[in-house]
């Protein structure tokens, strides 16, 4: 149960994607708009909102990540085969992010 826990709440980790939001929140940009690929990643948002908040970004993109497996590693047992759940999951909510209606 736990296994499953930290998997729904990793995928809702990854879905918030930060260099999206950022810069739509501190500067009122959204880069997928003004973008010629229309990517909402960190190159994007360095691109159109500078280098601090793309840094930002790049940081809580990476945190989003990291701190829902490395709190799961405290609480269920990394050696079993619904871990890999878990460490699936953020990845999971970064490419299909259930608040830009699946889209990554």
């Amino acid at each position: 149960m736990n296994y499953l826990i930290f998997a729904v709440l990793g995928y809702l980790s990854g879905s918030v994607l930060y260099a999206y939001y950022l810069p739509l929140w501190l500067r009122g940009i959204d880069i997928t708009a003004d973008a010629a690929d229309g990517n909402p990643g960190v190159f994007n948002c360095v691109k159109q909102a500078g280098k601090a908040i793309g840094l930002t970004a790049l940081v809580c993109d990476l945190l989003k990540g990291a701190l829902p497996v490395l709190l799961a590693v405290h609480v269920a047992d990394p050696g079993q085969w619904p871990f890999a759940l878990v460490l699936a999951a953020p990845v999971a909510g970064h490419a299909f992010s259930i608040f830009r209606r699946f889209n990554g």
